[in-house]
């Protein structure tokens, strides 16, 4: 519902009555499952933007992940309406007319979502142009390539020229700048949650970042917690792609040309990036009073280390802007600028759904931070 003016409204107001607001939005009425404004535990399903650079945020953006389309279930449709202060009455997105732009995902692809990862619908201004209208949208359950639970991140630039339904499930790039696909069953790329054992986190998984001083944030991070890399299943890894609107096509994760750094976890099952209640489980910060962040925190809180089975651990990698571009295996410590692990089953990092289980403080008065609490 939109209610204007609130200011001069008092009293009991029921929502059954159309006095007593100005626009309603409805689901898909031919699917009772729709859940207009849901995304299952990953972020905010109603979002309120501004695509058109106006003086004021008045575009919505409506997510249902569950959203049924055709014949496929659970297909998942994110909306965008746009200046949503002209428009009154019952508004049913059974008729194209009601929103601007729409983009719809495949059998049981829930875009959107993130298990319960936080953000999977994310707006930023990546070529620098001063409009927050670029697009990112993270289908963890995205069966790609014939790869079930695969997992796919879509990148959509200037949203503000699309009008109509969009069909995510396609190699055709009239429809988004660039997709990245998981690349294996089940690597659910996009989400570092192995299992949808957190709601509410609100922290963005996939993060698009400055990491060379760009005029625009156009570098991405993909976290992927049961991506396999060397005969080892679940290591888990974390994928880095530099100036992302420079570059167009879909592209599959296991294969190096498709992103500029990736860093995978010292051993099988470390499930790197996997939060498991922490949040965040990747982190850009500047520990050394660079011109701009370059340093990563990452997190991996089943980690084995030393023969320790869930000690949990914390790796720095410095100057990440300055790194060669290719693999970085964590189980060598030359990959690696700093590791703290725990003792075995301490998972270190974990918070038990209490967020933050690695922080980034100033002890000390520094002209920076540059001290770790970890829990």
């Amino acid at each position: 519902y939109l209610i204007k003016d609130i200011n001069t409204a008092s009293g009991a107001r029921d929502l059954n009555q159309t006095a007593f607001w100005n626009a309603r939005w409805d689901g898909n009425a031919v699917a009772t499952t729709d859940q207009l404004g849901n995304t299952v535990n990953s972020g905010l399903g109603v979002q309120l933007v501004n695509v058109d650079n106006n003086a004021y945020a008045n575009d919505l953006l409506l997510t249902a992940s569950l959203a049924n389309y055709g014949a496929r279930a659970d297909a998942g449709i994110i909306y965008l309406i746009k200046d949503i202060h002209s428009v009154s009455g019952i508004r049913a997105f059974t008729t194209v007319g009601t929103y601007h732009a729409a983009w719809v995902g495949g059998n049981s692809w829930a875009p959107g979502q993130t298990n319960g990862s936080g953000l999977g619908v994310q707006l930023f201004d990546v070529n620098g142009d001063g409009y927050t209208n670029d697009l990112f949208i993270t289908a963890y359950n995205a069966d790609v390539n014939n790869r079930a639970d695969s997992g796919m991140v879509v990148y959509v630039a200037d949203i503000n020229s699309i009008i109509g339904m969009q069909d995510l499930n396609t190699a055709d790039t009239s429809v988004y700048h660039t997709r990245w696909n998981g690349g294996a069953n089940t690597d659910r790329a996009g989400s570092p949650n192995t299992t949808n054992t957190i709601g509410g986190t609100f922290s963005p998984r996939v993060q698009v970042v400055n990491l060379d001083g760009n005029l625009g944030r156009n570098d991405v991070f993909i976290p992927v917690a049961l991506a396999d890399f060397n005969a080892g299943a679940n290591r888990g890894a974390l994928y880095v792609i530099k100036d992302v609107n420079t570059i167009r096509g879909t592209f599959d994760l296991n294969a190096p040309a498709s992103y500029s750094i990736a860093w995978y976890g010292g051993a099988a099952n470390d499930d790197l990036t996997q939060n498991n209640h922490q949040d965040p489980s990747v982190q850009l910060v500047n520990i050394d009073n660079n011109a701009l962040p370059n340093d990563i925190l990452i997190s991996a809180v089943l980690a084995d280390v030393n023969g320790k089975t869930n000690s949990g651990a914390v790796y720095l990698i410095k100057d990440v802007s300055h790194l060669a571009n290719g693999r970085y295996y964590l189980g060598h410590n030359s990959h690696y600028s700093v590791r703290w692990n725990g003792g075995a089953g301490e998972q270190l990092g974990d918070t038990n759904n209490s967020r933050q289980g690695v922080q980034l403080v100033n002890l000390d008065n520094n002209a920076w931070a540059n001290d770790l609490l970890i829990t």
